[in-house]
């Protein structure tokens, strides 16, 4: 993250954290085919809704959630929650009481920044709009599902805005109430040289745990049985943390030596059978390999492969020491994310949201008397 790129990671936050219908709120979902058969409704839990139940009983136009003036209907729904009923036969799919919780607290949050834009009276200028526009167009410039500015359009309402679908202009509204939300963060000197401080102490600290286990692998190395299928496995099982240390390190797969050099970040493994490598660093690990034999190929021309072993140790990661900017602009979302969060939580005591599905609050910081 660079200081240079701070207008467009703001303008991301927003049209994330304020849900404003920019692109559909909605939560990934599990992908099963249209033909799975319904999976068996699990038992509710404790305090928690049998939400299968709920939905089959369900009629097009019940109102399913309120969040001040406007309502959700299972209509409306139903093509975002269809896939929590159907799962495909070994699948093992996410707690759906979780995700439909967490699908509906963004609609709901796109609901009720459009009602406090509405009672605030958020006009849009042409400036404003224009500059919207283009931190959007930034914001999809190179992602990798090709999607376009005018593909977002065409998602906006053409009528009114619904909890699910916002019009364009209300959707400027939404962004541009997010700007006036964060337009007074800001970061301190003082905070600033605090944050700095402690991201050294611990960058310093990870370094030091680092050359810790670079030494005690280097020590490992000068024992001469690592240089042997036997004394290498005792090793392995001894000290290895990799989750084939209790098989003497042995890996359970053919490897070509292209691919041991990329994963060892080598122009070349050149290792043969009964050779121990040095230590091998990556960016998140550390490791020491062993060739234990060939494989011949299993038809003509095909390549010869490599069984090996190795020892795998965790390495923590190293990251480039900050510069002043980048580390105020890394605070300064932190801190626009806050005060974005912060507005919304105080926005559901302004405006009331109810959720038939979850009676006693749709956030955990809820209670039954309400919001």
């Amino acid at each position: 993250m660079t200081f240079r790129f701070r207008p467009f990671i703001t303008q991301a936050l927003l049209l994330s954290s304020l849900c404003c219908a920019l692109c559909i709120a909605q939560v990934p979902l599990p992908h099963h085919p249209a033909t799975a058969p319904p999976a068996t409704p699990a038992p509710a839990a404790d305090n928690q809704p049998d939400v299968a139940m709920m939905m089959a009983f369900m009629k097009p136009d019940t109102i399913v959630m309120r969040v001040g003036s406007m309502t959700l209907t299972w209509q409306e729904l139903q093509p975002l929650a269809r896939q929590f009923t159907q799962q495909g036969p070994g699948e093992s799919a996410n707690d759906p009481t979780t995700i439909l919780r967490t699908l509906l607290q963004r609609i709901a949050l796109r609901g009720l920044y459009l009602q406090e834009a509405n009672a605030r009276d958020i006009r849009v200028s042409d400036e404003q709009r224009k500059l919207n526009d283009e931190l959007l167009e930034q914001g999809l410039r190179n992602n990798n599902q090709g999607v376009t500015k005018n593909d977002i359009k065409k998602t906006f309402a053409t009528d009114q805005s619904t909890l699910t679908q916002l019009t364009e202009e209300d959707a400027q509204r939404v962004v541009t109430l997010g700007n006036q939300l964060i337009a007074d963060t800001k970061v301190s000197e003082q905070e600033l040289d605090q944050q700095l401080r402690a991201t050294k102490a611990v960058r310093d600290a990870l370094a030091k745990q680092n050359d810790i286990t670079r030494a005690h692998i280097l020590e490992l190395l000068k024992k001469t049985e690592c240089q042997t299928d036997e004394g290498f496995a005792r090793i392995a099982k001894e000290h290895s943390e990799g989750v084939e240390a209790k098989n003497g390190g042995v890996m359970n797969y053919a490897f070509l030596p292209g691919e041991l050099a990329e994963v060892n970040h080598l122009q070349h493994f050149d290792l043969k059978p009964g050779q121990t490598s040095g230590l091998l660093e990556t960016p998140t690990a550390f490791r020491v390999m062993r060739v234990l034999s060939t494989i011949p190929p299993k038809n003509v021309g095909d390549p010869e492969r490599l069984r090996v072993a190795q020892w795998l140790f965790k390495k923590y990661p190293e990251d480039d020491e900050h510069n002043r900017e980048e580390m105020r602009a890394q605070l300064l979302l932190v801190k626009q994310k806050k005060a974005v969060a912060d507005v919304g939580k105080a926005l559901r005591q302004k405006f009331s949201v109810s959720c038939i599905f979850f009676p006693d609050g749709l956030w955990s910081d809820e209670t039954q008397k309400g919001q």
